[in-house]
């Protein structure tokens, strides 16, 4: 290495990047140019010899004047091969307007010949490229079960989120204060692309793990091409994760095929956003061909003239897919001759050329915990109560205290029995378990013993009866589970078997905000608690009337529907297994 290290630049040479400059180089060297060397070079920085252009620093490099050399990055353009952008500095951009920066604005490239590695090691420390944070461009479809498990992860692990409006809100809500709404809205208020690329930009190059979340999949009609072209130019490393599109959930929400061997052998991806426009593309013929259009709720009527106009007949079926994943999402089987008039509510998707190939069995399940109930659906959910989780300090003092004078545990749920054991005190574990009595209400209860190592030592019987299975030690348990008592009847029958009760609350029945019924139809309900059967039909009287299955779990909850004179249908809950 040389005994020291010579720095030229051009004027405006940033005073503070000539103080970050000697400290990198620190030790390794002194930098020439008119200000002290050693300690204090590193202190104060340094004044760069003076260039006044590319040629000029291309030349000085090669000849040995210099060794390192500062420049504008967004004015490198091309650059003869034997130099090297050994760093790139952090962007300093004072005001950034609608019009996107040219690529490097606000950024220095620090120049050394290619073939010196040690000095390109030694600027490493200053090189924003080692330092900038992964951007992540993820889709985010319509149904919020239908994100990728690879989406799911990024969306964990990101230190911030940018996304779009038109999302689950359930999605946000799990993002908590890491979301940033940079949403845009057809006709409506708008973040410019380029204030969407600065914030990308500047949390990148804070090192952080950045998701960019579009509303459905950002391959189709979205900014994409944009994203990845901005994140590219400033060589900010990204990842692409797509998502189902729009009209893929229409049609399995519809029940329909988006192609048909014997009549839609072509889909054709469009977009009715413009479709009034005199250069708009016009749209392909009826035969053989099925349509996806996106953005149509304003243009509808023109295109079911453009669409007239190509030869599809008036009868043209269309299914009209409005508000996909919220409370609100319904399906319509229009045609053609109806978007002469039809009101869409955005967001929508039309899927012309298709009509649904079957009735939607939808189960609407206002429970918590559905994939112990996948086998009665496709399910909708929709839960009228929440169960809200004690405070974890409180459920251990409370098991602590009421630990010594318990005979054993009654366990009602397969919550409960997670609850319950999470919930023995800290300087206990399982074996504290040894010599107590295990009792389950519920076959879903004893399953999620077995899974945890346990072995109930009785049961409730499932005849609807208030007796157990076997003969259950006499005295105290806890009964492990919410703030909803046993029935009066069930306690009093217990009692008379020697098993008497201590409330044991480790979560709590929360009813949900009230909102209207989903409009999607369903023909079933799924109740698994009596007190959810007494939320619904105190929200939705009109219900009682209605002609629909009632399915339940438990005797219990049959009976509460039975009180309003209603016919429940018990069912069996799953077993949920633990996924490699």
């Amino acid at each position: 290495m040389n005994a020291s290290w010579r720095f030229a630049a051009p004027p405006g040479f940033p005073a503070r990047l000539a103080a970050d400059l000697a400290r990198a180089l620190g030790d390794k060297g002194c930098v020439h140019g008119s200000v002290p060397t050693g300690t204090d070079a590193r202190n104060q920085g340094l004044t760069p010899l003076p260039v006044q252009s590319l040629d000029e620093v291309v030349q000085g490099l090669d000849g040995g004047a210099f060794e390192v050399a500062g420049w504008p990055a967004q004015d490198l353009g091309r650059r003869p091969g034997r130099v090297a952008v050994a760093a790139l500095t952090a962007t300093d951009i004072g005001t950034w307007t609608d019009e996107a920066p040219a690529p490097g604005t606000g950024r220095w490239a620090l120049l050394t010949r290619a073939d010196a590695a040690e000095r390109r090691a030694a600027l490493r420390a200053l090189d924003i490229r080692e330092r900038c944070g992964l951007v992540a461009l993820i889709g985010c479809p319509a149904d919020p079960g239908l994100i990728s498990v690879r989406a799911r992860r990024y969306l964990e692990l990101a230190d911030v989120v940018f996304h779009d409006r038109n999302l689950p809100p359930s999605v946000v809500h799990e993002l908590g204060d890491r979301a940033t709404d940079v949403g845009k809205e057809g006709w409506g208020e708008q973040t410019s692309t380029a204030e969407i690329h600065r914030r990308l930009l500047e949390a990148s190059e804070a090192g952080k793990l950045v998701v960019r979340l579009h509303g459905g999949d950002p391959l189709i009609f979205g900014h994409l091409e944009e994203h990845l072209q901005f994140l590219r130019a400033w060589q900010i490393p990204c990842d692409l994760v797509p998502a189902l599109t729009a009209a893929q959930i229409a049609a399995a929400h519809g029940f329909t095929a988006l192609t048909r061997r014997d009549a839609v052998r072509r889909l054709v991806v469009m977009s009715g956003h413009d479709a009034d426009r005199a250069d708009a593309l016009p749209p392909p013929p009826p035969e053989g061909h099925g349509l996806a259009v996106y953005m149509p709720t304003r243009g509808a009527p023109a295109l079911a003239r453009r669409l007239a106009e190509a030869g599809w007949p008036p009868t043209t079926p269309v299914l009209a897919a409005q508000r996909l994943g919220e409370d609100e999402e319904h399906l319509d089987p229009l045609t053609l001759a109806d978007l002469e008039t039809a009101e869409l509510e955005r967001p929508a998707v039309l899927l012309v050329g298709h009509r649904p190939l079957a009735e939607p069995p939808y189960t609407l399940f206002v429970g918590t915990g559905a994939e112990r109930f996948l086998r009665w659906g496709p399910l909708i959910e929709f839960p009228v109560v929440d169960l809200m989780d004690e405070p974890a300090d409180g459920r251990r003092k409370a098991v602590g205290e009421a630990w010594a004078d318990a005979v054993g545990v009654i366990f009602t749920s397969q919550r409960s029995v997670a609850a319950f054991l999470s919930s023995l005190p800290s300087e206990r574990d399982l074996r504290d378990l040894h010599g107590k009595a295990l009792l389950t209400v519920g076959l879903s209860a004893e399953r999620a013993l077995a899974q945890a190592g346990l072995r109930a030592d009785g049961q409730a019987r499932s005849d609807g009866s208030v007796g157990w299975a076997g003969r259950p030690r006499p005295g105290v348990y806890l009964y492990a589970g919410s703030d909803q008592p046993p029935e009066a009847r069930r306690e009093r029958g217990w009692a008379g078997e020697g098993v008497r009760i201590r409330p044991l609350v480790l979560y709590r029945n929360q009813p949900t905000p009230e909102r209207a019924l989903p409009r999607r139809p369903f023909r079933r309900v799924l109740f698994t608690s009596s007190r959810q059967v007494e939320v619904y039909f105190d929200r939705y009287p009109e219900e009682a009337g209605a002609e629909r299955e009632w399915l339940c779990v438990g005797p219990s909850t049959r009976r509460a529907l039975e009180v309003r004179g209603l016919h429940g249908r018990e069912v069996g809950v799953g077993v949920v297994r633990d996924l490699p």
